[in-house]
């Protein structure tokens, strides 16, 4: 429920008494936040410190500056509770606070969507600085699987794979599949739980219930704890009376050994069979590419996908990788995920599958 006729004042009130009626909240071009963006940023994220039930927020075109995004990179590196931020149209907040918002996220587990169209600069993020923080930030961040952003830069393919990895993480979750493979390799084997999930059977993880603490012993009135009373001290078992001594048992007599069995006559041997006759090698089939590679037959990922008739889906595939060698390296879980995305028909599915193994690609055939 999503409140917007309240002053941001009372809507930060509200967010800090932890209302489990409001779970959205929207200060969208809201006239005090703008002029006071560093404060109300500060009041906000106090309050969402220790709220439990916000799960959106969107401050779109408030004057966020670099100080904002520190403060909100605080935050998240310890929020586990909003799932989704809206910081679109607030180009003041530049590379410098960016970078901090990215830190902050490097340890945010529950955030699944971030809107920063109109961050930093417009038409397009180019700072080089910021996007490998975001590219750092992805090597703990398992969870943030959706940014709304324009990127101009080279490091643009490798943040596309880094977001369809956590998507593939995602599905892998909800079809309760382990996923530990797609982990960077510092992960793997440690244990790693996403959204309660255990990455390395992909079911829920039971959190044990802590001990309950033991309460202080009580303070004299000097100050010292009293010690508890020493334990009594154990008494010595009494001795317990010897058994009797058992009867002999007796000795069995021995069994007679068998007779020994006739060794049968040995059978003849037989005839001895004939060597077959060395079936020739068959002779090498040619390739279609006339010893080619793939990569070299086709090129660029342009003319692969003129040949695979693919080209309706080329922004959606050069989007996640940079040439060949990038979409040969595509597994089933990334497959999945853009014919889902491009609401890609169950052929030409088949096709894209095709295409993708006549490449190299190691998927599943179609």
């Amino acid at each position: 429920m999503a409140w917007r006729k309240k002053s941001s004042k009372q809507v930060i009130e509200q967010i800090a008494q932890n209302d489990p009626k409001l779970t959205e909240v929207d200060f969208t071009g809201d006239s005090i936040f703008q002029m006071k963006s560093d404060e109300k940023t500060q009041d906000l994220c106090n309050a969402l410190q220790t709220n439990t039930h916000i799960k959106k927020v969107t401050l779109k075109n408030c004057a966020l500056g670099d100080n904002a995004g520190k403060i909100l990179g605080i935050m998240f590196s310890t929020n586990n509770t909003v799932e989704e931020i809206d910081l679109s149209e607030n180009p003041a907040l530049k590379e410098a606070g960016a970078i901090l918002l990215a830190n902050g996220l490097a340890t945010n587990t529950t955030l699944r969507k971030m809107d920063l169209m109109g961050v930093i600069a417009k038409p397009a993020i180019r700072s080089e600085r910021f996007l490998q923080a975001m590219i750092d930030m992805f090597q703990t961040n398992m969870s943030l699987k959706k940014v709304v952003w324009r990127l101009d830069h080279p490091l643009a393919n490798t943040l596309a794979r880094l977001v369809t990895r956590n998507n593939s993480i995602d599905r892998s979750i909800e079809q309760g599949k382990p996923f530990e493979q797609l982990l960077p390799d510092a992960l793997r084997g440690t244990g790693l739980t996403v959204l309660g999930v255990s990455a390395a059977t992909g079911q829920p993880v039971a959190f044990a219930t802590p001990a309950p603490t033991p309460a202080p012993a009580p303070v004299t009135s000097q100050g010292a704890a009293e010690e508890p009373p020493a334990p009594p001290a154990a008494q010595p078992a009494e001795a317990a009376p010897p058994a009797p001594a058992s009867a002999p048992v007796p000795v069995p007599a021995p069994t007679p050994a068998p007779a020994p069995a006739p060794t049968p006559a040995p059978a003849p041997a037989p005839a001895p069979v004939p060597a077959p006759a060395p079936t020739p090698a068959p002779a090498p089939v040619p390739l279609a590419t006339s010893g080619q590679t793939p990569s070299a037959r086709f090129g660029t990922i342009e003319n692969w996908l003129t040949e695979a008739k693919l080209e309706k889906y080329a922004e959606n595939i050069t989007a996640i990788a940079g040439d060949l060698a990038d979409i040969a390296m595509m597994m089933d879980e990334d497959v999945e995920a853009l014919i889902e995305e491009c609401s890609m028909p169950k052929l030409t599915a088949r096709r894209l599958r095709k295409a993708l193994i006549d490449i190299g690609a190691e998927i599943t055939p179609p």
